[in-house]
């Protein structure tokens, strides 16, 4: 079951964004050298579930079949080795794709739901273990676990000129479609489209993205001082790292989307946050605004923040 997954995961994967166990998986074997099992302090087992279910959870004919088969089997070697999984479940970590939500509340999120009703939710991740998990368990709440950061690469893949000349204020892409009218995406959006050439959109539909040009998606954030983060079906979304890796900084409209690692990481110096109900208008004219030398110094610490948030060495 999982050697489908081993084989078929790299860089050029749609989900490649879950793949910080991936990542982490590779540079075990590439950069350390491995003690044996009686000596060793900790067990990994590769087990790849994050990707497995976001390869697998449309699949409507046999996708709970085979991630419940591989949930299965991942328990079932675990437990053929000793009884530290069931005797010991406190001291064990899985990557997730979500944090765990509340435990007497129950479901918190529709995805969490939808998977739980359509028997694709993997049972690993009920099973009171530390979760590692890519995304909160809420727009408002992290929930219980460690925020990791999405896997998006190293630099970025076309020219990063300095933050200062870039034409654009302000850049968004993804999908206009995460609800109706008085949506807070949608207002921005429209807002937006109607204030160019300060701002830049790269809006991706279902038809589009079957025809998605990832440099063209760069180039966005590479021509552009800020990019928007604006609530989807998360918080961080895929997009603030892909900003990060091309230099644009960062400008959230929301007042409560959970940020990874923030007791280590400064994020008021490389990026703003303003009300979802903020006037758009107003806000990408005093962005454009900001002097250079805040922009550069703004630049400077995203530099810093980011071997933290791109899985890069560092």
């Amino acid at each position: 079951t999982g050697a489908h997954l081993y084989a078929n995961l790299t860089a050029n994967d749609h989900n490649f964004h879950f793949a910080g166990e991936y990542i982490f998986w590779q540079t075990l074997r590439e950069k350390y050298e491995l003690a044996p099992p009686e000596k060793a302090d900790v067990f990994f087992v590769p087990v790849m579930m994050t990707q497995a279910f976001a390869i697998w959870r449309s699949d409507r004919k046999q996708g709970a079949q085979f991630l419940q088969a591989w949930n299965a089997e991942v328990i079932a070697f675990m437990r053929s080795v000793g009884p530290w999984w069931d005797t010991r479940r406190h001291q064990h970590a899985l990557f997730s794709q979500r944090c765990g939500s509340h435990p007497v509340r129950g479901p918190s999120d529709r995805v969490r739901k939808a998977s739980l009703h359509l028997g694709v939710w993997p049972a690993l991740w009920e099973s009171n273990a530390t979760l590692l998990c890519f995304e909160p368990a809420t727009l408002r709440h992290l929930g219980h676990g460690v925020l990791l950061p999405y896997g998006v690469g190293g630099a970025c893949e076309v020219a990063t000129p300095p933050v200062e000349s870039r034409p654009h204020a302000l850049y968004f892409t993804g999908s206009p479609a995460l609800g109706g009218a008085n949506n807070v995406r949608t207002r921005w959006i429209n807002e937006m489209r109607g204030n160019a050439p300060a701002c830049r959109l790269n809006l991706l539909s279902r038809g589009t993205r079957k025809h998605f040009n990832l440099t063209t998606m760069l180039e966005g954030y590479a021509s552009s001082r800020f990019s928007l983060g604006v609530s989807g079906h998360v918080g961080p979304r895929k997009a603030m790292f892909d900003s990060i890796r091309c230099g644009a900084l960062l400008l959230f409209a929301s007042d409560h989307t959970p940020l990874p690692f923030s007791d280590e990481i400064d994020y008021d110096a490389f990026a703003l946050r303003v009300p979802e109900g903020a006037n758009v208008n107003a806000t990408v004219a005093a962005v454009g605004a900001i002097p250079a030398a805040r922009l550069r110094r703004m630049a400077a610490a995203m530099a810093r923040a980011a071997p933290l948030l791109d899985y890069r060495d560092g």
